[in-house]
């Protein structure tokens, strides 16, 4: 594409926005019309008045701990459901998980109309799932658990098919290969390989699901939002302020700890997964964007964000030809990035070198590949091993010694080995024995052989290669053993707590009420105004979306560059101590900050700005903004942290004045973080905004609120198709605004 049609395209896209910016700013702020409640004003003096006087009663701190433990609960029940769907849905999806060839026509035809209901679901926001469940279920602990799980496990499945389809498939094949069912495959190859990001990601969506029960009070099913908004409608604001603060804590004290499992387990975070890997897809075949933007070949890149390049060589072997090429294109790929962005390498050797021809090709596929970086970002070796049935006995145990080492350096700054395994059942004994032993040396090879060690134990030799991936699965921090060994017992506790019986879904009751639901939902009827009334609140839907991301962009432009974690300057500042410590103090200051408008849900958001301004789109798009400004701004400034310096070190050395050489090496890359996840939680905020709507903003949200509590189904029907066609029209505009601006 030529410089001129790319630079025509640019200005297209950003007259594009103004021009939408402008047109949503007319439709909130109608001429004529009054805007602030001055009756309201006085009742905001008084909240702010009782900030100081929190409620501290024994009695209502009792009820405070017991919301608090309910929020968990219910958190953790709607996660646990929502990754199970995604598990299932993920691997029907996957691609990988299927062969890669041509399906079947009622499997690919199955396929797609399950990609189909994901869409719709997810389009559904959680707050609405948990009113139609109410409708059939009443106030039941299960509406919270079935309204997170269903449109959590929809987004879930999405990511996981696309992770399982990042990861090299050919140990994959090679089971196949060897005679092993699908479900046997999965189990030893894919499912091992993904483990890390899987958990990686469980634990992030955990936190989702810990905002998003806090919304679901407005629906009654209890927990700190339903006792939050039964203090702000009976405006008893000594005891908002301090289920605020319970609120505060709590979701600081969740996030500190995820963040911590994350970084141990896998070099992800919350900004990799929230942006949407198919959202970054690069041109080298990545599925996830680093935090710098650059493609990579791994899932999710770390903490440098570079991209690596993976080799598949056999440097060992003198062979040529065909046979050499054969061995190299069956090396495997696997990047992951370190702290320092170095390249890293991995290296597939076929250990029986000397053989030749067909055995040495077929030996040479059959080895299995990890690479990796570590935290150093030194570059580290992999190995390819076969584990044939023919290696044993003292020649398996040589060849095992004999493994090459594995990309990156542990915190200590040994270096990590990684061990390639086909994990068919002929792999065992002494071979499978020494392979566990070599890799438990490494911090990584420690994380990979604890995740296939739970699917090692159903064969023979399977279980002793488990028993020894067992005992070197100790390489993981105390905070990360500790919160996996106790998610069973979590669970059960938590089931215990909520009170949760999936018997009410079986009930008579429930079929009855279920039925007569789906029988009042068709067909379709347009609300009191027809077409006009219904497309005036999609458009007052857009506009408050708009406005909303206007007022997050600004919070993250502001707030954003002193959110991000302070880094040494290599020019001196590190030693003024007074500035040192004002840096720190200033992103502490800004973390709290982002924190607390991310933690308290946009529907208290839209309650409190409903109090100083009139019902309309202006009042919901402040109280999503301030929401999404807080997670946007963090999101940013994750990625911001990670910006490699270098370039403008080489400017400050070469005599370029600091704010210039600041503005050239960094503008770019921190603009295209903030357009990226500026569009990813565009198409986030229209769902949200039926959130806000139905505490009486505006849009789709009231008048889905309004028919809902006169059982107006029909309309209920038109009202989430609007919805759906308005969620998936964003999407494609949002991808289509990304590919100009990248362009």
């Amino acid at each position: 594409m030529s410089g001129r049609r790319v630079r025509l395209r640019r200005l297209v896209t950003v007259v594009a926005v103004a021009a939408l910016l402008v047109w949503a700013t007319w439709r909130a702020v109608p001429s004529g019309g009054e805007l602030v409640n001055r009756g309201g004003l006085a009742l905001l003096d008084d909240v702010a008045a009782s900030a100081l006087h929190p409620s501290l009663e024994g009695e209502f701190l009792r009820v405070v701990l017991e919301a608090t433990a309910t929020t968990l609960a219910l958190a953790l029940l709607g996660t646990v459901g929502a990754l199970v769907l995604g598990l299932v849905g993920g691997l029907v999806l996957s691609d990988v998980a299927w062969g890669g060839g041509r399906l079947p026509w009622p499997v690919g035809g199955a396929r797609l109309v399950l990609r189909g209901v994901l869409v719709a679901v997810r389009s559904v926001h959680e707050l609405v799932w948990a009113l139609f469940f109410v409708s059939v279920l009443g106030l039941d602990p299960l509406v919270a658990v079935l309204a997170l799980a269903l449109p959590f496990g929809a987004q879930s499945a999405q990511v996981f098919g696309e992770t399982f389809d990042a990861v090299p498939d050919a140990p994959l094949r090679s089971l196949r290969a060897a005679g092993a069912k699908r479900c046997s495959a999965l189990a030893y190859a894919l499912l091992p390989a993904t483990a890390p990001l899987l958990l990686s990601y469980s634990f992030y969506r955990f936190e989702c699901a810990l905002r998003s029960a806090v919304v679901l009070g407005v629906a009654g099913v209890g927990g700190l939002g339903f006792e939050l908004t039964v203090s702000l409608q009976s405006r008893n604001w000594d005891e908002v302020w301090t289920l605020v603060a319970a609120l505060l804590a709590l979701a600081a004290v969740v996030e500190l700890w995820s963040s911590r499992v994350r970084a141990d387990v896998a070099v992800v975070t919350c900004a990799d997964w929230s942006v949407g890997r198919e959202r970054s897809r690069g041109a080298s075949g990545s599925v996830g964007r680093g935090r710098s933007g650059e493609a990579g070949r791994w899932v999710g890149l770390g903490r440098s964000g570079e991209a690596d390049v993976s080799v598949g060589r056999d440097p060992s072997c003198e062979a040529r030809g065909s046979e050499g090429r054969e061995r190299s294109r069956a090396a495997g790929r696997w990047v992951g990035r370190g702290r320092s962005g170095e390249a890293g390498r991995s290296v597939g050797r076929a250990p029986s070198c000397e053989a030749g021809g067909s055995e040495g090709r077929e030996r040479s596929r059959a080895a299995g590949r990890w690479v990796g970086r570590g935290r150093s970002g030194e570059a580290g070796r992999s190995v390819g091993r076969d584990l044939s049935h023919e290696a044993g006995g003292s020649e398996g145990r040589e060849r095992s010694r004999a493994a090459g080492r594995w990309a990156g350096r542990g915190r200590s700054g040994e270096a990590d080995r990684s061990v390639g395994r086909d994990l068919s059942h002929e792999a065992g004994g002494s071979v499978g024995r020494e392979l566990s032993r070599a890799a438990g040396r490494s911090r990584w090879g420690r994380r990979l052989l604890a995740a296939i060690g739970h699917e090692a134990g159903r064969s023979p030799r399977g279980r002793s290669v488990g028993r020894e991936a067992a005992r070197s699965s100790r390489g993981l921090s105390r905070t990360t053993r500790w919160s996996l060994a106790l998610v069973v017992p979590a669970i059960a506790v938590a089931w215990w707590w909520s009170g949760l019986s999936p018997a009410g879904l079986a009930s008579a009751r429930t079929r009855e009420l279920g039925g007569r639901l789906l029988s009042d939902l068709w067909p379709p009827a347009l609300p009191e105004g027809g077409w006009r009334a219904l497309t005036g609140a999609a458009l007052d839907t857009v506009a408050m979306a708009v406005l909303a991301m206007l007022v997050a962009v600004v919070i993250t432009l502001v707030v954003g560059p002193w959110a991000t974690r302070p880094r040494a300057d290599r020019r001196g500042a590190k030693g003024r101590a007074a500035a040192v410590w004002a840096r720190r103090a200033a992103w502490w200051t800004t973390r709290l900050l982002l924190l607390i408008l991310r933690s308290i849900p946009p529907t208290v958001w839209a309650i409190v700005a409903l109090l100083a301004l009139f019902p309309g789109v202006l009042p919901g798009a402040l109280a999503l903004g301030l929401y999404t400004g807080g997670i946007l701004a963090r999101l940013v400034a994750e990625a911001w942290e990670t910006m490699d310096l270098a370039p403008r070190d080489s400017l400050l050395g070469a005599g370029v004045p600091r704010a210039v050489a600041a503005v050239a090496t960094m503008a770019p890359p921190s603009a295209n973080h903030l357009i990226t996840y500026t569009l990813y939680r565009f198409e986030i905020c229209v769902r949200d905004t039926a959130v806000v709507g139905v505490v009486g903003a505006a849009g789709l949200g009231v008048l889905l609120g309004d028919r809902l509590a006169s059982f107006d189904f029909p309309v209920v029907t038109s009202v989430l198709l609007a919805s759906l066609v308005l969620s998936v029209g964003v999407e494609l505009l949002g991808r289509r605004l990304r590919r100009g601006l990248r362009a």
